[in-house]
């Protein structure tokens, strides 16, 4: 999931400039292959002023994923092996 926010949210920071008259609207359209340059996330997001909700989700989504896998695997042992009937 964090691959893919980090993968697509340029695309949609742009399409969200757009709307503003900035983006894919704007008269060139030499500014869509910067969207393939990794890394750019985190300086559209500085501009757009989603830096704080992009790392917030970078460090964010690990740690309360973690904490959800583990409780539902302690769920599972503690109920024992299932039988095949």
């Amino acid at each position: 999931m964090i691959v893919g926010i980090w993968l697509l949210g340029p695309l949609f920071m742009m399409i969200d400039a757009t709307f503003g008259g900035g983006g894919f609207a704007a008269a060139s359209m030499s500014g869509w292959p910067v969207l393939l340059i990794p890394g750019v996330a985190f300086i559209m997001a500085a501009y757009d002023g989603a830096l704080v909700a992009l790392l917030l989700a970078t460090v964010l989504l690990p740690v309360f994923t973690s904490e959800q896998l583990g409780r539902g695997f302690r769920r599972a042992v503690a109920k024992g092996p299932r039988s095949a009937v």
